[in-house]
């Protein structure tokens, strides 16, 4: 195994400089900022496979045409709380900001409001939209499918089905919110292709070859023919997580109107996005209150945390300490740097 360093950036200078590439790569100053900041936000909230080490891909999509820098959604629909954006490929780290408000406003008058959006490029990390819900006080989930990527397999076969299909939510509560984001994979793309660079294998049997058999050696997913990304639950009880994935279809591609009859399209996501308004339902106080309780009564018989205490403290520590990026993901920023003239921020080695 290849021991990884990791090193500490300052939180105000990586994000000049992700915006800066960003506009560099053809980004309005705007929406560069906001795509800095979505990627940062995975960083900071612990999904690093959807943070900073995408900013080189979201720059080669710029420059080759798949990701558009100028332009607005098309509006398929809207009514009231509801709305389905065509993104075109608008980039996702900053269309989907701009949908998540558009979502909150929407609840703040109605209660609730829902959206889809349809081919956007890549979004990064569920996660990194959490903390706009949070600042309004409100409570969110967001699912995504991507109809042209098949690396998960059925429940019963190592044939490659379906995408990841991630799930997040986030509730407000102190002292950290109640908060998760979740493959209905065993593991993300992200995670395979991080530990196979890094020479380590899985954490556990997650990948399934052709043959049926289950391996944790990343390498099998680059092989040709490769291996394919067990469901949630599998292998006794995939049918779980491969039934939940379907469902994240239904809402993403299947109300959004654009899934698996449109496969010529890569990195196209599609989003589902629900905004709740506690107070529409009767207290923000008494669903705080509620999440202390069920916490309260979780450690009483004996689990330590839960959802969204580890992410968020190490959100507000990268926040006032410095952001970690591992010294893989350093190495694809330098030429990035390199390519527009610009200087990548000083990092500091962290001490293991």
């Amino acid at each position: 195994m290849i021991m990884v360093q990791s090193f500490s950036y300052g939180y105000d200078a990586l994000r000049v400089f992700a915006t800066d590439v960003l506009k560099k790569a053809g980004l309005p100053e705007d929406r560069a900022f906001a795509g800095a900041t979505t990627l940062l936000e995975a960083d900071l909230l612990g999904f690093p496979t959807h943070g900073m080490q995408r900013l080189s891909s979201n720059v080669k999509w710029l420059q080759t045409g798949q990701s558009r820098a100028n332009g607005e959604p098309i509006v398929i629909a809207d009514k009231a709380a509801i709305f389905n954006w065509d993104a075109n490929f608008l980039p996702g780290i900053w269309l989907v900001r701009m949908a998540v408000k558009e979502a909150i406003t929407r609840a703040k008058t109605y209660g609730v409001a829902t959206a889809t959006l349809r081919r956007c490029q890549h979004i990064a990390s569920l996660a990194a939209y959490m903390p706009l819900i949070l600042e309004e006080g409100m409570v969110g989930m967001m699912m995504v499918s991507s109809p042209s990527e098949k690396t998960v397999s059925g429940p019963t076969t190592p044939q490659p089905a379906i995408s990841n299909n991630p799930i997040a939510f986030v509730a407000p509560a102190e002292p950290y919110p109640f908060l998760f984001d979740m493959s209905l994979a065993s593991i993300t793309n992200g995670g395979v292709t991080r530990a196979y660079q890094q020479g380590r294998k899985l954490p556990s049997a997650t990948l399934q070859k052709v043959d049926g058999t289950f391996t944790d050696n990343p390498a099998t997913f680059f092989e040709d023919p490769p291996s394919t990304i067990a469901p949630v639950g599998a292998p006794a009880q995939g049918y779980k997580g491969f039934v939940l994935s379907l469902m994240v279809e239904m809402l993403s591609s299947g109300l959004g109107n654009y899934g698996r009859g449109n496969l010529n399209d890569d990195e196209a996501n599609v989003v589902f996005l629900q905004v709740f308004d506690p107070e529409a339902f009767g207290s923000k106080d008494a669903l705080m209150e509620e999440v202390k309780t069920m916490r309260d009564a979780l450690q009483k018989v004996d689990v330590k945390r839960t959802p969204g205490e580890r992410s968020w403290q190490q959100r507000l520590d990268g926040l006032e300490n410095g952001v970690q990026l591992s010294e893989d993901i350093v190495e694809l920023l330098k030429p990035v740097a390199e390519e527009f003239g610009l200087v990548l921020p000083t990092g500091q080695l962290v001490k293991s």
